[in-house]
């Protein structure tokens, strides 16, 4: 307290004393007037908000402001745009929060009402000042306005679209910007519009309508529906499949395929697998060009002619193949030689080859295949019985025992006496390379091989589901005959130093090799497998007995035997440069992920159709053999289709392993990966 006011306050004269409390009640500034429960405009952000004063008992300049979401917040009086003489009461939380959203519906609602260019235009001249909110009130209103009517200008001030706001003040854009926010604006007007019919399309056709009529954005709506159809686990769907999917009501992955299916942009068996990869069957026409002007080297042109007359061949169709097979009888024994086809001297080190790097590996669906190279190249390369195409050849000298004596790789031009086809095992055409292929696999054996059965084949013949034995016909000897190329063929590259890839491959840890093999055996030997490693340094393949493993005799099917292929022929001197080792390094690392998606790509299709098939099976009664608990439940091995299902537990423990089991199937969709039994129907000992 002032000296002064503490020598009049302890005056005896009670006059002077009221004359300086009156002095100092004249000069005390008024009380601010009561602001609880009126209904404000204020910026939170950049946008402008609707809300009632709670209290003003806040930190100095500020109030407390309880907004449209019933969160109370401090909101500094500079930031409050129009004070309203409407209030609200505050008693009931539910009443005012209800008032609150049907004003604010209201003033949102007459925004369209206000001609705010005119008013940006009057001030626009002068584009640097800063306006208040009352200044622009009063040019814009001819007479005094309604407490409504302020508000509702006040929030089209904020909305950016003329004017720009700062601490609670005003100032126009210039027409540049004014220009281009119109074209923004006109913009997302014209993407609503074309969204609300996209949507209202796809609804009717999801509604079982035709899908003729579209809109004229129609490819737009079935690019986003592809997007969303392709969407896998938990991966993010962009911001306008998502808005197109809720405003068509289409809800999930599944939907956006059915519609896709519905337009016939799509059909009912799609492989998404190959969509999301990207790989398709048809190649790029500069490819398709290349490999139609693709021309023999001078050196495979002028290569050695092979006059032997006994060299069969296998194919699918029976008509050409890419590898081929003679064996005949010489003054020491025999005579073996393996001919490829050898389309990588066809497509070089160029742009085809790169693209066979890209693929990995050829993938022959049950429904139909994507082959590694253009089909233009592959035909040129293929051998066939009425020409004379080049190949490599390995060419081995066997014992009357038909036992390896020496070996050798050298190229040369041949002409096929047969194509059969792989269901035809050649009869005695071929009983020398059965006898051979039989020897074979026991030497395989005795070094601890693990000679598994070959998977069953799913094929697709006339729609219907097919599935074949894979030792069926030539399969089972031709498997060993190209086993003995590889082993060959990574011997002969380590003992010249020669960078090589191979593939190893480690036995399980427990493994099985005598025997008739079951149901139960085979799943715990497959369980327990190691996948197979590609690497450039040398390594045994013990799953197949073999001391080197260097595939290169399907090199239409692999990127890596067609590299390989090309490594001999470079080593041989004719065409090509020899890679190093860290060229083949990069080429496996390159072709990683390739090779790994090619693969779950094929077991998903191949698990497809498997489903597909049992989907007409249907209610009916399917059998197998329990070969493992699960939990309580039951993984059953069917016999008629190659899958493994799970059964269901019950109270009681109602199989063992071993076991073989009648169920009912229940459910099976393939698009869903479904397959659902119930049972069992009966059971007996395996």
């Amino acid at each position: 307290m002032k000296k002064w006011y503490r020598q009049v306050l302890d005056s005896d004269d009670p006059q002077v004393r009221q004359a300086l409390a009156q002095a100092l009640q004249s000069q005390r500034p008024p009380e601010p007037p009561d602001q609880v429960g009126r209904l404000v405009e204020f910026v939170r952000g950049r946008q402008c908000r609707l809300g009632v004063v709670s209290h003003q008992k806040g930190r100095r300049g500020t109030l407390g402001v309880i907004d449209i979401k019933g969160k109370e917040r401090l909101v500094e009086v500079g930031r409050i745009l129009d004070f309203s003489q409407r209030r609200l009461p505050l008693d009931d939380g539910t009443q005012r929060h209800r008032a609150l959203r049907r004003i604010d519906r209201d003033r949102t609602r007459q925004l369209g009402g206000i001609d705010l260019q005119s008013l940006w235009e009057v001030v626009v001249g002068d584009a640097q000042t800063w306006w208040d909110a009352e200044t622009l009130i009063d040019l814009y209103f001819a007479q005094r306005p309604a407490d409504e009517e302020r508000a509702v200008l006040v929030r089209a001030l904020a909305g950016g679209a003329y004017f720009e706001m700062r601490q609670g003040q005003f100032r126009p854009h210039t027409r540049a910007v004014v220009e281009g926010k119109r074209a923004v604006s006109q913009a997302r007007s014209q993407a609503a519009e074309e969204l609300a019919q996209q949507a209202a399309w796809l609804r009717r056709v999801a509604d079982g309508q035709p899908g003729s009529g579209g809109p004229p954005t129609a490819g737009q709506a079935i690019a986003l529906l592809e997007e969303a159809a392709l969407v896998e686990g938990d991966e993010p769907l962009s911001a306008a499949a998502g808005q197109l999917l809720r405003r068509a009501h289409l809800h999930g992955p599944l939907a956006a395929f059915d519609v896709l299916v519905r337009l016939g942009h799509w059909h009912a068996d799609e492989n998404l697998d190959l969509r999301r990869a990207g790989l398709t069957a048809d190649f790029t026409p500069e490819l398709v060009q290349r490999a139609q002007e693709a021309r023999w080297p001078q050196a495979v042109a002028r290569s050695w002619r092979w006059w032997g007359r006994r060299v069969l061949g296998w194919s699918a169709d029976g008509e050409a193949c890419q590898t081929a097979f003679s064996i005949r009888r010489s003054l020491l024994g025999y005579r073996l030689a393996i001919h490829c086809a050898v389309p990588g001297l066809l497509a070089g080190d160029g742009a085809m080859t790169a693209e066979a790097q890209t693929r990995g590996i050829a993938l022959d669906l049950p429904d139909g295949r994507l082959d590694l190279l253009p089909s233009e190249l592959t035909e040129q390369a293929l051998l066939r019985a009425d020409q004379r195409r080049p190949a490599l050849a390995l060419v081995v000298q066997l014992d009357k025992a038909l036992a390896v004596r020496s070996y050798a790789f050298r190229l040369c031009r041949v002409r096929l006496k047969r194509v059969l086809p792989l269901s035809v095992d050649g009869g005695s055409e071929s009983a020398l390379l059965q006898r051979l292929a039989e020897q074979i696999r026991c030497q395989r054996q005795q070094r601890g091989a693990l000679l598994l059965p070959a998977e069953k084949e799913v094929r697709l013949q006339r729609g219907q589901v097919e599935v074949v034995d894979g030792e069926a016909g030539a399969g089972w000897f031709l498997a060993e005959l190209h086993h003995l190329a590889a082993s060959l063929a990574g011997t002969w590259c380590q003992q010249r130093g020669l960078a090589a890839l191979y593939q190893t491959q480690a036995l399980p840890v427990a493994p099985v090799t005598t025997g008739q093999w079951n149901p139960v055996r085979l799943h715990e030997q497959i369980k327990g497998l190691p996948r197979s490693v590609w690497q450039v340094e040398p390594g045994p393949n013990a799953r197949l007995g073999l001391d080197y493993c260097t595939p290169w005799s399907r090199p239409l099917d692999s990127y890596m035997d067609l590299l390989m292929q090309q490594q001999i022929v470079a080593a041989l001197g004719s065409v090509g440069t020899v890679r190093s080792v860290a060229d083949l390094q990069r080429a496996l690392e390159e072709t990683t992920w390739s090779r790994e998606q090619a693969w779950h790509i094929g077991r998903r299709a191949r698990r497809y159709w498997l489903l597909k098939g049992l989907e007409r099976q249907v209610g009916k009664e399917v059998a197998g053999v329990v070969v493992e608990r699960l939990g309580a439940g039951c993984l059953v091995a069917l016999e008629d289709y190659p899958l493994k299902v799970f059964a269901p537990p019950r109270r009681e423990r109602w199989a063992n392993v071993g076991d073989r089991v009648r169920l009912r199937l229940v459910q099976a969709v393939a698009r869903r990966d479904i397959v659902r039994v119930e049972g069992p129907l009966d059971r007996s000992p395996h």
